[in-house]
């Protein structure tokens, strides 16, 4: 324990990890000191009264003979020739192109109308 402590208060350069100061931790109580040492009890992580999750003490009763999962289906794809695409992946191009459509059908649209603005407010060459 003092080893340890010692390396959490050494003093390290800037721009590495620990203490940029020195710390001296007392290890000892003065007997004048009303603190007292800590005397808790310490329990295992497979004590089923903790309540620990698997992921935190695969040890656990609770953990030892987990279910197994259901089997996974294969998602949803469509066959293009030899290639294979799942339905999200061609769903997604699918809306793209047709949105790409629709803009350039509306930007078409938009020049047209323009241009029979422009047109109409001319005057003829010849009467």
């Amino acid at each position: 324990m003092p080893e340890w402590l010692a390396f959490l208060g050494a003093k390290v350069p800037l721009g590495f990890p620990g203490s940029p100061y020195s710390i001296q931790f007392k290890t000892t109580i003065p007997d004048s000191s009303p603190m007292k040492p800590m005397n808790a009890s310490v329990y295992s992580c497979n004590d089923t009264s903790l309540g620990c999750s698997c992921g935190d003490c695969p040890s656990s009763p609770v953990c030892s003979d987990p279910e197994p999962s259901p089997p996974r289906k294969d998602p949803c794809s469509i066959g293009v020739g030899s290639l294979k695409v799942r339905c999200v992946d061609f769903s997604l191009a699918l809306l793209y192109i047709l949105l790409v459509f629709v803009l350039f059908g509306w930007v078409l649209l938009q020049r047209t109308r323009q241009e029979r603005r422009v047109g109409s407010n001319a005057e003829p060459l010849l009467n």
